[in-house]
């Protein structure tokens, strides 16, 4: 009689155990030098090594590539979901994508919110153009009256006027804005008049030739509030709860003005 024949009977006990799920079964536990199959389904794995031949890889039922579960291929390269990471050193070339959030540092893949200005009616023009910075064309999102602009620019012009002896310079500083249709309307101007003579009435000589009047008017300011975000591109670089003071060490704080300012003050 062969061994097979021999162990016929344990066989048929371990099939009906594993039909009727016994957990005491003959087939409970088994001890298999090597084991081949094209598909395995195992609740609970205990093992020393897992070997991962050429082409092959260990992956989660769920994985869907960027979206869902984990993999781990033959050659090293692993995507998993999420997790939590202690001590890890990374070498060689990396790339981060998404947000990235340590401690005091934060890259965003949102791009940042703009500031929000809001001009009422009667704002002069150097008013509005000491808030922009005086930068030629401001990228914004807003309105004027009551109608959309995407964006603000602001100009200066001279004119210089003689007569006889008496020059006159003006210099204005223009507001306007752009609507989405792409017209633009003129909303705030200032004049700034300097006036030079060689010899004016009541002053003295020496001063022939200085300037001896200067004039500022508003002579067209806002007739509607202008309200507007600035609209920015890229993305978002944070640095949170930075020190307010220096230190004898290299490090990032922020000054009275709220500048970037590296290592200590220098005195």
């Amino acid at each position: 009689m062969s061994m097979a024949e021999d162990s016929s009977g344990m066989y048929m006990a371990a099939m009906r155990d594993l039909v009727n799920g016994s957990g005491d079964s003959i087939a409970a536990r088994a001890f298999i030098g090597d084991l081949m199959a094209q598909r395995a389904f195992i609740d609970n794995l205990l093992t020393r090594l897992i070997v991962v031949k050429d082409q092959g890889a260990i992956q989660s039922e769920i994985f869907v590539p960027g979206q869902l579960g984990f993999l781990i291929q033959h050659n090293g390269d692993v995507e998993f979901n999420r997790g939590i990471f202690r001590d890890i050193q990374i070498t060689g070339e990396s790339f981060f994508s998404g947000n990235i959030m340590s401690g005091p540092l934060e890259l965003l893949s949102s791009t940042p919110q703009g500031t929000e200005r809001n001009f009422p009616a009667g704002t002069s023009a150097t008013a509005i153009s000491d808030r922009l910075g005086r930068r030629p064309e401001t990228a914004v999102q807003g309105t004027f009256r009551g109608i959309t602009i995407n964006a603000v620019f602001y100009s200066t012009s001279r004119v210089r006027n003689i007569r006889g002896s008496i020059t006159t310079t003006d210099v204005y500083t223009d507001i306007h804005v752009r609507f989405t249709n792409n017209t633009r309307e003129h909303v705030a101007r200032h004049r700034h008049r300097t006036i030079v003579a060689p010899i004016l009435v009541g002053f003295p000589p020496q001063f022939a030739g200085h300037t001896h009047e200067i004039q500022h008017q508003n002579i067209q300011t806002l007739s509607h509030p202008l309200n507007f975000r600035y609209t920015l591109t890229g993305r978002t670089f944070r640095l949170l709860d930075l020190p307010r003071g220096s230190s004898d060490e290299s490090t990032v704080w922020k000054d009275e003005n709220n500048f970037l300012r590296i290592g200590p003050r220098l005195t």
